[in-house]
């Protein structure tokens, strides 16, 4: 059994999260949500991603992404996510996020 190296899966992980990111921005073009620029949960922007909830968890303990605590909710902001990941996957080609 072989095993695999992490820093592949991460990276096979953030390819996956910019597809569904660009795929979230063809689509924001054509309908914009009133929830895209407001707090959103775990559940619902692991559903907009295309990701588990478990991964975005995952994300904010890696610092990634940021989370907003509310009381004992988490809430996520949701244009600040998609923010952060286009430049993570930015900053892990050495390209500039501008």
């Amino acid at each position: 059994m072989q095993i695999e190296n992490p820093f592949q899966v991460l990276d096979a992980k953030i390819d996956h999260l910019q597809a569904s990111i660009n795929s979230l921005l063809e689509q924001r073009e054509q309908v914009v949500t009133p929830k895209s620029s407001g707090l959103i949960t775990r559940k619902e922007l692991a559903e907009q991603l295309g990701v588990s909830e478990s991964s975005l968890r995952r994300y904010a303990d890696m610092g990634i992404i940021k989370e907003i605590r509310v009381g004992g909710l988490v809430r996520f902001r949701y244009d600040e996510v998609l923010t952060a990941l286009q430049n993570k996957k930015a900053s892990r080609y050495g390209k500039s996020s501008k």
